[in-house]
């Protein structure tokens, strides 16, 4: 399958997401229905680039032109603008809401090219006098958003990388309720550990890759280590969830592909390590409501 020119986005694609098997998109309106499909497979996903469209896709919908060549285009679309109104958003980064019922199912988080932090939902609100896709937008950063992933273990917490720093955000919150120290070259990606709630791991242009332990220390990371010469521009967990072995994927600038076992500390948790870091969280959430 291939779209067509016509029917696709007018600038790169920056991010692509499959939508949970769970749920399927109604075309033209959006709105969730029940899977046709029972197999588990998820058959549609959706897409994202700076062109200020989110297109949504489904496998099985395609059509045929007079001359038997196939027609595969988008089975829904929203325009992101902002909220000011005064233009499209360039959207760089995208991640799709884990939950399957209520409002929330229809939610994402992307990051733009100006550096914002956007809290959205596909279907318009009813019922206002002035509806958009857009419920929140704050900035972030001072360049692109790099990368945008929601914590695997609390669904309101949202990492996001970006200039020289990384934040972690509370979905309550207006600003960041963690902000790292400013590394010494940009930052080009980073990542939630799958296995750990407090660490985090981060990529710099110089091609280093840090590890943050919140738990040990928040003001600077807890390893560093040099991968080569070129930028790292690609992070990539490895694992089955189990402590006894995790591996990282890095890739740099220059195509080469390096893969690291992560240290024990590391990837093993903490006794009762996800309690510790949701109250550290919550602490740094009061702190920034009542600052």
């Amino acid at each position: 399958l291939a779209s067509t020119i016509e029917g696709s986005h007018k600038r790169p694609v920056s991010a692509l997401s499959w939508l949970p098997a769970e749920n399927e998109i109604q075309p033209r309106t959006g709105r969730i229905v029940a899977p046709t499909t029972h197999d588990g497979i998820s058959q549609q996903l959706v897409t994202l680039a700076p062109d200020g469209m989110v297109l949504f896709w489904d496998l099985r919908q395609k059509k045929e032109d007079k001359n038997g060549a196939l027609l595969w285009q988008y089975i829904y679309k929203i325009n992101v603008s902002s909220v000011e109104g005064l233009g499209e958003l360039s959207g760089c980064r995208l991640c799709l809401s884990p939950a399957t019922e209520g409002e929330e199912v229809t939610h994402f988080h992307l990051g733009t090219e100006d550096g914002e932090l956007v809290n959205g939902s596909w279907l318009l609100p009813e019922a206002e006098e002035n509806p958009s896709h857009v419920i929140s937008s704050h900035a972030a950063h001072y360049g692109p958003v790099v990368s945008v992933q929601r914590s695997p273990f609390f669904q309101d917490t949202i990492l996001t990388v970006g200039d020289w720093t990384f934040n972690i955000y509370k979905a309550a919150a207006k600003e960041p309720v963690i902000k790292s120290s400013f590394a010494p070259t940009g930052l080009t990606c980073g990542r939630f550990s799958p296995t750990r709630p407090g660490v985090i791991v981060t990529a710099r242009a110089d091609g280093s890759v840090d590890i943050w332990d919140l738990l040990d220390r928040s003001h600077e990371a807890s390893l560093q280590h040099n991968v080569g010469p070129a930028a790292v521009t690609a992070l990539e967990f490895w694992g089955d969830g189990s402590p006894n072995l995790q591996l990282l994927a890095v890739g740099d600038q220059q195509g080469t592909l390096h893969v690291f076992e992560i240290p024990r500390n590391l990837r093993r948790p903490l006794p009762n390590e996800g309690a510790l870091v949701d109250a550290l969280l919550k602490r740094e959430l009061a702190r920034v409501g009542y600052m």
